[in-house]
């Protein structure tokens, strides 16, 4: 299980607020990191993870429970937590909310984040809503890193299969294997968020 671990020369991270639109919180100076993913692929988890506090972001067993766009601060940055995409159940007209909200944010004049973080199931491979927005994200000159969540679930045989599958969906494009639950792939996407 992780330990709690937050850098002693810095505030330990903290939820900020939730922005439904535009706020005078993305024209600041602080530098911003935007996580992205289907819902119920563990956006919250990975949060929770990197920051290594337990309960910053709230893991919901409900897909499709952010609504609204989470900011939170660490280590001098704004971590973003993005609604999900993909959930079919809810309503059409919030659907088309939420999605204009994720865009709004993602392909803002006025501002972008200096890295997306796309979290994948590693288990599944990008679906075709995740390289999608790879796509839109890559045609507007966003950063992405991409983590494939949940790969302590894959069995050993399973490995090499779903490697094959990533890379040929998703080319030569780095994918870093990652656990919320235990800490595999933690410091290595830390360090890439971090420099």
């Amino acid at each position: 299980m992780l330990k709690e671990k937050t850098n002693s020369k810095t505030p330990p991270p903290k939820f900020l607020k939730t922005a439904m639109g535009a706020d005078p919180i993305f024209s600041t100076e602080t530098p911003q990191v935007a996580f992205i993913g289907r819902s119920n692929v563990g956006k919250s988890s990975t949060l929770n993870a990197l920051t290594g506090a337990k309960k910053l972001a709230i893991a919901s067993a409900t897909p499709g429970r952010t609504r609204g766009i989470n900011i939170f601060s660490w280590e001098n940055l704004y971590l973003v937590d993005l609604p999900g995409y993909g959930y079919a159940k809810l309503p059409n007209k919030e659907r088309q909310r939420l999605s204009e909200l994720m865009g709004w944010y993602l392909f803002n004049d006025s501002f972008s984040p200096r890295l997306v973080v796309q979290v994948i199931d590693a288990r599944l491979g990008p679906t075709p809503a995740d390289l999608e927005i790879l796509e839109l994200l890559e045609a507007n000159e966003r950063r992405v890193l991409i983590i494939a969540n949940k790969s302590d679930k894959l069995k050993a045989g399973d490995r090499a299969k779903i490697r094959r599958l990533l890379t040929t969906k998703l080319g030569s494009r780095p994918v870093f294997f990652y656990s919320a639950q235990t800490g595999i792939g933690v410091p290595e996407i830390r360090q890439e968020i971090l420099c």
